[in-house]
């Protein structure tokens, strides 16, 4: 499949090493998070926050991120991770499309940068997420 027009990456190299990257969608309503990583041996050192903190600042928009539900501490940590870089928790049943055919839609928590976002504000991302980025994700 082509890549969409919407969906960009951000990438942190120093020294001609990859250090982490962050894939997102810019979508109407805020920058979508689908994939934030950085390099095992390099986590815990503070590359992850730097480069979600200055991805924040430099987002237009209101950035959203979907985390696991908390039912262990590796989950609430990240929770406590978002939470350092700026983002609060949206108390929305969210349930992620499945990216494959055989698989069911899972509950995740949604994230947000400033503030928490209204109900319509929550559909409209919704909408985009099934609309746009599923539509464009190989099954």
């Amino acid at each position: 499949m082509e890549p969409h027009g919407l969906a960009h990456g951000r990438c942190q190299v120093s020294n001609g090493s990859l250090l982490g990257f962050i894939a997102f969608w810019d979508l109407d309503t805020c920058w979508y998070v689908e994939h934030l990583a950085i390099a095992k041996e390099l986590r815990g050192q503070g590359y992850g926050q730097a480069l979600l903190r200055n991805f924040i600042n430099k987002s237009p928009k209101s950035v959203l991120l979907e985390i696991d539900p908390l039912v262990d501490d590796i989950a609430r940590a990240r929770l406590r991770f978002y939470q350092h870089c700026g983002f609060v928790q949206n108390n929305f049943e969210h349930r992620h499309p499945p990216y494959r055919k055989d698989f069911q839609a899972h509950k995740l928590i949604v994230l947000t940068t400033k503030r928490t976002i209204s109900h319509t504000q929550y559909q409209a991302f919704n909408q985009d997420l099934c609309t746009l980025v599923m539509q464009h994700t190989p099954q």
